[in-house]
C-alpha cells in the first residue's frame, strides 16, 4: 500500500476521543512552546485513566511519555500529528511549504536556509500558521539546522532538497510513517525496556561473526566486531589497526575523525579544536548541530557527551602516552566513536552546493 493510503488506513482505525487529545497535546505545544505537562493533559481529557486507556493503543509512534526535560510530558511524533484532528491542516501546510521550498531551491544554488519573513510572505501564512510550520518542520526532521524558534524562526533546507517530489503528500506520509512500530508502548519506562530488548535481540546476530584481534600478548583473544557495523569513516584505517593490534593508535584516530567530523559539519575553524569545539559545535541554544527539537536538557546532555568523550579518549592521547593493551577496550571506544560520528551525520548540513 502506498504510503497516502497507509496513512488514511491508520486515521480510520483512531476513534475521535483519541484524535482529540492527539490535537490537544499538539496544539498545547504550539500555544506555550512546550510540550503538555502528563497531568495536566489528565485534567483537560476526562483524568489518567481515561487519557492512557484512550493512547495505550496508538503506541509510542504515534504518542509517548516524555520524562526526559525535568517535568514529565506527553509529546506526539509527526505521525501523531498527522493522524489527529488537526491532521489534514498539518499536513497541508507542510506539503505547501516542502513545494516551495523545492522551487526556491532548484532556481537559487546560494540559498543554505529560509527565514520565518520570508516564507511567510512567500506563502501568505499568518503568525501562528508560520509558528505551527516550524514546529512540523523540527518534528518532521524537514531541515538540515535550525536557529531558534519563536516569530524570528530560520531553519536549513532540507538535505534531500533537490530531490523532494512536486507533490511532497505523500513523501511526508512515507517519512512519517518510515520508524512506525505498532508494538512500541507510549509509556516510557515499558518504551524502555521494549526498545532495549529489541535492540538486544538484534544485536544478539552480530555475535555469530567472530573476528579475531591479535592482541600483543594473547594470540586467543577474540571481539566481536564485524568492520560493517562501524561508520564509514572508521571502517578502513580505524579498523585495520585495530586488527594489527594498534590499539591506541586506532582509538586516537577514531577520535580524530570524530573531531574533524565535527569541525566540518559545524563550519567552524581550524583553531576550534577538542572540547572547545564540541561545546560551540552543540551548544544548547546556539549549536548548529544541536537538536531543538529535543528538551534543553538532552541538549546540554549531548554537548557533555561530546565534550567529555574527546576530552577523555581523544585529547589525552595527544599529549601524553597512554596505550591501550585490551583489545576490548579499544572495541568498546571505536564503537563510541562510531556513535558520535552517526549523531552527527543525522545533524549535519548539506555539502556547499547541494541545495
Amino acid at each position: 500500500m502506498d504510503p497516502l493510503g497507509r496513512l488514511e488506513e491508520l486515521r480510520t482505525r483512531i476513534n475521535a476521543q483519541q484524535r482529540e487529545i492527539l490535537r490537544t497535546i499538539w496544539t498545547y505545544l504550539l500555544a506555550n512552546g512546550r510540550w503538555i505537562p502528563i497531568r495536566a493533559l489528565h485534567i483537560q481529557c476526562g483524568g489518567k485513566a481515561t487519557v492512557q486507556e484512550a493512547l495505550k493503543p496508538l503506541g509510542g509512534s504515534v504518542v509517548l511519555e516524555d520524562h526526559n526535560s525535568g517535568q514529565p510530558v506527553y509529546r506526539v511524533t509527526l505521525l501523531g500529528v498527522l493522524v489527529s484532528t488537526a491532521g489534514q491542516t498539518a499536513h497541508g501546510l507542510l506539503s505547501e511549504y516542502l513545494r516551495w521550498i523545492r522551487e526556491r531551491a532548484l532556481t537559487d544554488g546560494e540559498m543554505q536556509h529560509v527565514t520565518a519573513d520570508l516564507v511567510s510572505a512567500a506563502l501568505k501564512l499568518s503568525e501562528s500558521d508560520a509558528r505551527q510550520l516550524y514546529e512540523l518542520i523540527r518534528l518532521g526532521d524537514f531541515w538540515a539546522a535550525g536557529a531558534g524558534g519563536g516569530p524570528s524562526w530560520r531553519v536549513g533546507l532540507p538535505s534531500d532538497v533537490e530531490d523532494l517530489p512536486e507533490d511532497p503528500a505523500a513523501y511526508i506520509a512515507a517519512k512519517a510513517l518510515e520508524q512506525y512500530d505498532a508494538h512500541l508502548p507510549f509509556e516510557a519506562n515499558k518504551r524502555d525496556a521494549y526498545i532495549f530488548q529489541k535492540s538486544s535481540v538484534e544485536s544478539s546476530l552480530l555475535t555469530t561473526i567472530p573476528v579475531r584481534i591479535r592482541d600483543r600478548d594473547d594470540q586467543s583473544n577474540i571481539a566481536f566486531l564485524p568492520p560493517e557495523i562501524l561508520h564509514q569513516s572508521l571502517a578502513g584505517r580505524v579498523y585495520d589497526l585495530l586488527m594489527s593490534g594498534a590499539y591506541d593508535t586506532a582509538v586516537f584516530e577514531a577520535f580524530r575523525a570524530v573531531e574533524v567530523t565535527v569541525r566540518q559539519a559545524s563550519d567552524l575553524t581550524a583553531e576550534d579544536v577538542g572540547v572547545w569545539l564540541m561545546r560551540r559545535a552543540f551548544d544548547k541554544r546556539h549549536g548548529s548541530l544541536t537538536d531543538a527539537r529535543v528538551p534543553e536538557a538532552e541538549r546540554e546532555a549531548t554537548a557533555h557527551l561530546f565534550a567529555g568523550a574527546i576530552g577523555l579518549f581523544k585529547n589525552p592521547r595527544s599529549h601524553r602516552h597512554a596505550p591501550i593493551t585490551d583489545p576490548i577496550e579499544a572495541v568498546e571506544l571505536i564503537l563510541l566513536a562510531s556513535h558520535l560520528l552517526r549523531i552527527v551525520d543525522s545533524r549535519s548540513a548539506p555539502p556547499d552546493g547541494s541545495a
